[in-house]
């Protein structure tokens, strides 16, 4: 299977707190307003898209064949809005969109789950209180599918709700639960900013270890990259790792036998940042045997790191 990006993003900042880090998620879509080539770059994840948004509603397409696309409200999932219905200008995201941009488009009779913003004229503007425009154009729309749309509407629900805290622990508490969630689209976006946010801590450990057997390729990756920043953070938390060992095995299964190179490279990079050389010579197999070059240099640079500490 041939590598590919993950949807988790891999940085590893130095920890600066909660707060700061869950600002600066929220604040994003806010920089990208301000300056338009951030924007060409942002693809908004589910659980970022409510946090740029002023509306978020379930709906039904009326029209959208005309000038504005108009929607019958059946559920409004973020902000206020009391009327049955209201209306979308689209098309001037679609003259305006770059050349690898969806085009925004509707159908009639589709159901929609719609990320909104008060529309602008070019005054700057609301001329009245029934338009709207999408958030990001095309990325503000998601079609409701036939079967799922349960799913990624409490996903959509239960993201709300955590934005909407004002208490930052009840926030992290709300996260850290995300990972131990049967919906996937709600433990997608837990991994993603658990990592981004750099929150791995010692107790999340028995919520951990399931998703290293989950099979999604991008999950176990996730939390691969996790553990890997709470070995790094072992020092911030003066805390030792519970069921090491146990967690040891697992590490090597997805090292050595792991289906996807890149779960299989992360595996050896969480290996190297657990810091010690007592998986040396696991290494060294790896280095020697694994059928993917990438996989079998990362091994060889975890081992020669392992060995100058």
């Amino acid at each position: 299977m041939r590598e590919r990006p993950c949807r988790i993003s891999p940085t590893r900042p130095h920890r600066a707190g909660f707060e700061r880090g869950f600002l600066l998620v929220l604040a994003i879509g806010w920089l990208a307003g301000l300056c338009p080539a951030w924007a060409d770059l942002i693809h908004l994840s589910l659980f970022e898209k409510p946090a740029m948004s002023t509306l978020v509603v379930r709906g039904k397409v009326i029209r959208g064949d005309l000038r504005l696309a108009e929607i019958e409200i059946e559920e409004v999932l973020k902000g206020f809005y009391d009327e049955p219905r209201l209306w979308i200008v689209f098309r001037l995201d679609n003259f305006t969109r770059r050349i690898w941009e969806e085009k925004v488009e509707f159908s009639n009779g589709e159901r929609v789950l719609l990320f909104m913003k008060p529309f602008e004229d070019i005054r700057g503007e609301n001329p009245r209180p029934d338009r709207f425009s999408l958030v990001y154009g095309h990325q503000g729309k998601v079609t409701l599918p036939p079967e799922g749309a349960n799913a990624l509407l409490e996903a959509t629900r239960r993201f709300v709700h955590v934005q909407e805290q004002a208490d930052i622990e009840k926030m992290y508490e709300d996260l850290q639960s995300f990972l131990s969630d049967p919906n996937p689209l709600v433990l997608e976006a837990g991994l993603q900013q658990m990592v981004r946010l750099r929150l791995g801590r010692p107790e999340q450990i028995r919520a951990v270890l399931p998703i290293l057997d989950h099979a999604v390729p991008d999950f176990r990756r996730g939390a691969l990259m996790l553990l890997a920043q709470m070995y790094e953070d072992r020092d911030l938390w003066q805390a030792q790792l519970n069921n090491e060992d146990h967690l040891l095995t697992h590490l090597l299964t997805r090292a050595r036998e792991d289906e996807d190179t890149a779960v299989r490279k992360e595996a050896v990079r969480t290996l190297e940042a657990r810091g010690k050389t007592d998986i040396l010579p696991a290494l060294e197999q790896i280095a020697g045997t694994d059928p993917k070059q990438s996989v079998r240099f990362q091994a060889q640079l975890a081992a020669y790191n392992l060995t100058r500490r």
